[in-house]
């Protein structure tokens, strides 16, 4: 699991580059479920009105293009977005005590 944690990693922090954030303007929680192989991520992130189109899809389709070792990975991501107002409002857009930031879950992760 700690593989596909990084290549999940990896390639938000590459989408993220690619929008020209910085690493202070966005975060990435996960809740893996490994039982079932599903990784529940929520991405927030300061503004997402600089992704062109509709986020979500950008970003899923973003993750669908990535060099992922295993092809069928990006099937298992469970994407959820949020601002960190929305976050910070919380309700339906709070992250839940089951979620912990991914760099926390990776061991040895060169990027955390």
């Amino acid at each position: 699991m700690n593989r596909e944690l990084q290549q999940i990693a990896s390639s938000l922090r590459a989408f993220a580059k690619s929008q020209g954030w910085t690493k202070e303007s966005y975060r990435i929680f996960c809740n893996p479920n490994a039982d079932w192989g599903v990784y529940h991520i929520i991405f927030v992130a300061s503004d997402f009105r600089t992704v062109p189109g509709n986020p979500w899809f950008a970003i899923m389709h973003f993750l669908e293009e990535y060099p992922f070792a295993d092809p069928d990975l990006s099937e298992s991501i469970n994407l959820t977005l949020s601002t960190f107002d929305q976050v910070a409002a919380g309700g339906l857009h709070s992250v839940g005590r089951e979620y912990e930031e991914i760099n926390d879950l990776i061991v040895n992760d060169p990027a955390a």
